[in-house]
């Protein structure tokens, strides 16, 4: 009646070397093993809330962020592409919580 069936779960860091590579990065083999231990630290240490998501489809997701970023500026290295991200994050944030403090002086 029930057919067996067997499960594995899939390798993050051999996909993330296959985007990553698939994106124009030259040392894919590094960079993936630095994301997927990015985010098993991440797994491991912050707390099991919902709002916290580091799945494949996260990690697939930031890794062609990345790729578009390269895409935008070929010229810089590698590693490069991922602390351009961070420090526009960095700014984002700035600008967001500066747009916040001005609807709460303005009583938004």
């Amino acid at each position: 009646m029930f057919r067996p069936i067997s499960m594995v779960v899939p390798d993050s860091s051999i996909i993330a070397e296959i985007i990553l590579f698939g994106e124009g990065f030259n040392n894919c083999k590094t960079l993936a093993k630095k994301v997927y231990t990015l985010y098993s630290l991440a797994i491991q240490q912050l707390s099991k809330q919902d709002h916290y998501d580091f799945g494949l489809r996260a990690l697939t997701s930031l890794l062609r962020y990345a790729g578009k970023k390269r895409r935008d500026k070929p010229e810089l290295a590698d590693e490069e592409v991922s602390s351009s991200q961070r420090r526009e994050r960095e700014e984002r944030g700035k600008e967001e919580r500066e747009n916040e403090i001005d609807r709460e002086q303005r009583g938004w």
